[in-house]
């Protein structure tokens, strides 16, 4: 038991759950900027996998209502 929680204190956390960095800087339903403590949305274009971050969790649901919409607005903006 003590050599499992010896090896477990020595995994480095982001084996249980990297946080996931969002491809955008701007919500792409308000325009606002994003709040990075609101989990993005995973969304496919073409071969592409974007993460579709959100300023709050209303846009978040928006998003996730119609991903591909949103996906294509995030590739298509401008990189600042």
């Amino acid at each position: 038991m003590i050599r499992f929680l010896l090896l477990a204190a020595l995994l480095p956390v982001a084996a249980f759950g990297e946080d996931v960095k969002a491809t955008n800087t701007v919500c792409p339903v308000s325009g606002k900027p994003i709040d990075v403590t609101v989990k993005p949305v995973e969304a496919k274009v073409g071969d592409q996998t974007v993460q579709i971050g959100a300023c709050c969790t209303k846009c978040r649901a928006k998003i996730e209502a119609d991903p591909a919409t949103f996906a294509k607005k995030v590739v298509a903006a401008p990189a600042k």
